[in-house]
């Protein structure tokens, strides 16, 4: 999500409603509908609707996000416009809030909730009224701390369980939440058998018709907000580390698809040049040296993977370890995994951000250093050293899929969009090289 200044004397949302999903321009397909909502949400009653949940607050969040169809024509349909006002405040009764305003295009229409009302999560609204109050009182839903909320999908929480003792809740869609909760299980059971220097919370309870579970609250804060200039080294070797601890875990799981990873990356290519069709001749050659160049499914190579391995899922308080998030949880390869968490770190933590926006070659060369404190510590974990060559290959993909998600969450910028594109085709000479480590027939 990104930063967003509300309501002050000198300063109306409305202008930055108007700047959102910059990237569309006037000839692209979806640019009708983008001037709709915006103009949608201009109107007077939504506006009074967003002054009355935002006047008392300077600083929130935003999440957006486009929804689309790529049809049989080879064309993309939109879907829906989301765009959600979210807002955390450790002083403010409640502490959290959030106004969120869905765009259909097949109604013309907006539908606006403010939380804990969720259109496709009715029971978020239920809960939070009447049994979170019933059973704890108006206290535990003003101590209630949202550390997640991705409208219509999804809502992370922590509040009082048992013995005052924390909990953390999780609200998935109803089709999602029995094999989220078994997947927990069984981690949580093969964590607590192994001799591993991290632990995993332990599943507390299930209510599959909401959609809810609950799990053990663990401590610590997460290593996003924990690397600095200073420790990224040492931090980033015990992730590597506890990343290959979790590959060996002896746990059934579903399989990862090498073919639905290949669909998928060329459907991600296809968004990109949506917004992006200058770089068309680029990404149509990306798309074909990918497909051309797949590793073979070596599934005697898989291993459990965590399914959404990344610094946000890593839990540190002075030494003490915990992984959270299992969700997705499968069996596939452990290149892809890793190539994965190397992709995002420069997303998920601002210091490596920083230096991947920066022209400065010399803290790029500091975000190199952190991609190799991790991978020196899976492989001292592993005993052996990693195939580079594949590791490369998914990284590119993981680029790739990154790249897509910043267009359909409005998170691309102009640099973004520059530095990615660089670096992706420095990742595909280095390949064509040929001086990575491994190799496939």
């Amino acid at each position: 999500m990104k930063a967003c200044k509300f309501w002050n004397e000198g300063n109306d949302p409305l202008l930055g409603i108007a700047k959102s999903f910059s990237v569309i321009g006037s000839r692209h397909p979806f640019f009708p509908h983008i001037c709709r909502f915006r103009n949608l949400m201009a109107d007077e009653r939504l506006r009074r609707e967003m002054q009355e949940n935002t006047s008392d607050s300077h600083d929130g969040q935003v999440y957006a996000s486009l929804t689309a169809r790529f049809a049989l024509d080879q064309r993309w349909e939109l879907k829906r416009i989301c765009w959600s006002w979210q807002i955390h405040e450790e002083s403010s009764v409640p502490r959290f809030r959030a106004l969120t305003v869905i765009y259909s295009t097949q109604s013309g229409g907006i539908e606006c909730s403010v939380f804990p009302d969720d259109p496709r999560l009715k029971v978020i609204g239920r809960y939070f009224r009447e049994k979170l109050v019933h059973a704890c009182g108006k206290e535990a839903v003003a101590t209630t701390e949202v550390l997640r909320y991705v409208p219509g999908r999804r809502l992370t929480f922590r509040t009082g369980g048992p013995e005052s003792r924390p909990v953390v809740g999780k609200f998935l869609r109803r089709s999602e939440i029995r094999k989220a909760y078994q997947g927990l299980v069984r981690v949580s059971t093969a964590s607590s058998r192994s001799r591993s220097y991290f632990s995993v919370p332990s599943p507390l309870a299930i209510e599959e018709n909401n959609g809810l579970f609950f799990q053990e609250a663990k401590p610590g804060t997460d290593l996003t907000v924990q690397l600095a200039a200073d420790n990224f080294v040492d931090l980033l070797h015990s992730a590597g580390q506890i990343h290959q601890h979790i590959h060996r875990l002896p746990i059934e799981a579903p399989e990862w698809n090498l073919t639905i990873f290949v669909e998928n990356l060329t459907a991600a290519i296809e968004w990109i040049k949506l917004f992006q069709p200058e770089q068309d001749v680029f990404l149509h050659g990306l798309r074909d040296f990918l497909v051309s160049h797949c590793p073979p499914v070596e599934r005697a190579q898989f291993s459990f993977c965590h399914g959404d391995f990344s610094c946000r899922q890593l839990l540190n308080e002075d030494g003490s370890w915990s992984v959270v998030d299992f969700d997705r949880c499968t069996r596939a390869d452990p290149c892809w995994e890793i190539a994965r968490f190397i992709a995002f770190l420069k997303y998920d933590v601002s210091l490596f951000c920083n230096w991947h926006l920066e022209e400065n070659n010399g803290n790029r060369s500091q975000l190199e250093e952190a991609h190799a404190a991790y991978l020196n510590g899976y492989e001292q974990a592993a005993g052996q050293a990693l195939n580079r060559k594949k590791l490369l290959w998914y990284r590119i993909g993981a680029e790739i899929h990154y790249l897509a998600r910043l267009l359909k969450r409005d998170l691309a910028s102009r640099v973004v969009l520059e530095r990615t594109f660089e670096l992706i085709e420095g990742l595909r000479a280095k390949f064509q090289n040929g001086k990575e480590r491994g190799a496939w027939n």
